[in-house]
This record gives structure tokens, sequence and C-alpha cells, in this order.
């Protein structure tokens, strides 16, 4: 009969029970304490696993949101480039697109936009979205810029003396392997897993 009635109901009874049977205390409560010690362990491994608070701290010397176009005046990419001071000139140490930073038009708004557009050389010049900024882009607080973001799986403190923004139709990452290969860029610094192992 025991086990037709509701779980809570039977709990109720087992306790019940007990307070009217003090020998059975011990016996009884140790069962109930163990399952929910148990239930907890489980919860606090699974919040380990998934979700690692450890965030990854870089600073550097400079970082450039650059807006790169190409001869037609048509966005190619937008990147955030992470500069350091090595020897005598500022060099690459990594860079990332940013994919976030231009406003989403449907076809619609597309082909009125395009229509508003102003002539050059008997072609109406392209259209290129909005920038409405990005999580990536630090913001200067107390004299300082950083932000926080998601790179991937990886949680990411990016802080830096100067934040600069340009306007190219020159990819400075790409010139600057010429002078600094990429064998030589230290990167964006790496996850450190319990292990003692790292990995991007």
């Amino acid at each position: 009969m025991v086990y037709n009635i509701p779980s809570r109901w039977v709990l109720t009874e087992v306790r019940a029970d007990m307070l009217n049977r003090p020998e059975w205390n011990l016996a009884c409560f140790l069962p109930i304490c163990i399952n929910k010690c148990m239930n907890w362990a489980v919860l606090f491994i699974f919040c380990k696993l998934s979700f690692d608070p450890l965030v990854v701290e870089d600073h550097f010397d400079m970082v450039e949101i650059n807006h790169l176009y190409n001869d037609n005046g048509n966005l190619v990419l937008d990147q955030i480039i992470y500069w350091d001071w090595e020897g005598d000139n500022f060099h690459v140490v990594d860079w990332r697109p940013i994919k976030d930073g231009r406003e989403t038009l449907t076809s619609k708004e597309y082909n009125i936009r395009k229509n508003q557009q102003p002539m050059f050389r008997g072609e109406r010049l392209p259209v290129v979205p909005k920038w409405v900024g990005s999580q990536m882009v630090p913001v200067k607080r107390d004299n300082i810029y950083r932000v926080i973001w998601w790179d991937g799986n990886v949680l990411r403190k990016v802080t830096c003396d100067v934040l600069m923004t340009t306007w190219t139709q020159n990819d400075p990452e790409l010139e600057d392997r010429e002078l600094w290969p990429k064998i030589r860029r230290r990167g964006l610094s790496k996850k450190l897993l319990y292990n003692n192992k790292i990995t991007k």
C-alpha cells in the first residue's frame, strides 16, 4: 500500500512514524541525508564542468578598430587588431573579425537605401550598413579601455592604453606581416585548463 501513496505523503508518514519511534530516527534519516548530499554533489560537479569561471586576461598597448574597404567603396571587413610596442614600432599581436558590428538590413531596406545613394561616375555608391558597435570593442573606464567578451568558448578580458578607429583600403594586419612575421606574434592568451595544459 505504501507504494501507491505519493512520495510526499510517504515521507510525511515515515517522519510521523519516526517521531513516535525514536529508535528508528537515525536509520530512517540517514538514507534521506545521503540522497540529498549526493544530489548536491552531482549538481556541483555539473556546474563546475559546464561553467568554467576562468577569465583570460590580456593587456595591449593599442587596440585598432579597422574598417576595410575595396577600391569601389564596398565594405570588405570589420576587424579588431591588437598591437604592442616591439623594438621601435607597433606590431600586431593578434586580430579578430568583427561580425556583430553592423546593422542588419532586410532586402527591402537594402533596396530603398540603394536607390537613395548618391551617384558617382554614373553609378550609385554601394550601400554600407551602419556601424552599431560590437561587444568586442573596449570602453574607457577609470582612464583605461577595457572589455569582457566571449571568444568562442573562452571568456576574455582585454584592456588597452589606446583605442584607435581607422577606415582604410589597405589591411594593416597584412602589411604588418611583412615586417613582423606571424610566428613572432604572441597572440591572445590561451585558456589554462585544470590539468595545466593550454588550449585556445
